[in-house]
């Protein structure tokens, strides 16, 4: 009888053993799913930038813009850069620019990303409350200058001290004694006088109109670029498409010229200054390497 009883208790402490498992059990998967539906961070990163427009020159700054969207708060936005120290790559977090504070979904960040040299890569990563993260790349592309810039070219008219002649591919002004040098002469791209630039000998009717040049080759167009397009070029874009036809062209200060060189080169001319029609003038030249 005894031992029938130790039974029924027995079977029933189990029973109540195993509902206790279940609970704890069930508890535990509870406890489980809301830490982790609590654990849950994510982000949306976008960036402003165009990607296709995103080339800047060498040693130039790039300012990077763009969105951090999410619906949990957010910790931190940290930015990280790739660097290049004796030809080794590494990454590291570009130094006063972690934003932190952030009360605002979306938010909106700017950041300066200096000395471009090489392709860059910038890594913008988000942090949630709980340490996780969710980051995005954005990648600058480096790009070289294309076109060489000559400065102060002074060259004359017929009552100038300076030579009438340029060598554009070179930025290399001449005297017009060079007109009659069998070396200088095929270097010889521009000749001017009388406020006019030209591709042939402008003073041939003081010489019994024989004339000194034969055409250059070089030829002109007109344009209306400003003289803070032209200061800001480091590249053909603004002109690598144009094309001219003209062997002679009457400039003024302020003017920028477009030509074509009977090397193939494209470039621009700017007027700085003329002392007279006659006299002086003092050209800036940018042309493709």
């Amino acid at each position: 009888m005894y031992s029938d009883i130790l039974i029924i208790h027995k079977s029933k402490n189990l029973k109540h053993m195993k509902y206790l498992i279940l609970i704890t059990i069930l508890g535990i998967m509870l406890f489980t799913g809301c830490e982790s539906e609590d654990d849950d961070f994510s982000a949306v990163i976008g960036f402003d930038n165009v990607q296709a427009k995103d080339s800047v020159y060498t040693n130039e700054d790039f300012v990077l813009t763009g969105t951090v969207t999410s619906s949990e708060q957010i910790k931190t936005i940290r930015f990280y850069r790739n660097y290049f120290f004796n030809d080794q790559e590494m990454e590291e977090e570009m130094a006063g620019t972690m934003i932190s504070d952030i009360t605002e979904s979306p938010y909106h960040f700017s950041i300066v990303v200096p000395n471009i040299i090489k392709n860059t890569t910038v890594k913008v990563v988000a942090t949630g409350m709980n340490g996780k993260e969710e980051s995005m790349i954005f990648s600058i592309k480096e790009r070289k200058m294309n076109v060489v810039y000559y400065s102060k070219l002074n060259i004359g008219g017929w009552d100038s001290m300076f030579g009438s002649c340029l060598d554009v591919d070179t930025g290399t002004p001449y005297g017009s004694s060079a007109l009659n040098d069998d070396e200088k002469r095929p270097l010889i791209d521009l000749f001017f006088d009388r406020s006019t630039l030209a591709c042939v000998d402008l003073d041939s009717i003081y010489y019994n109109n024989v004339n000194r040049l034969p055409d250059t080759g070089l030829r002109f167009a007109e344009t209306s670029f400003t003289a803070a397009q032209f200061d800001d070029l480091k590249g053909d874009d603004l002109f690598v498409s144009m094309s001219a036809t003209l062997k002679e062209i009457e400039v003024e200060v302020g003017d920028i010229v477009f030509f074509e060189a009977k090397s193939g080169k494209k470039g621009l001319l700017k007027v700085v200054s003329i002392s007279s029609p006659t006299e002086d003038i003092v050209l800036e030249e940018k042309i493709q390497q």
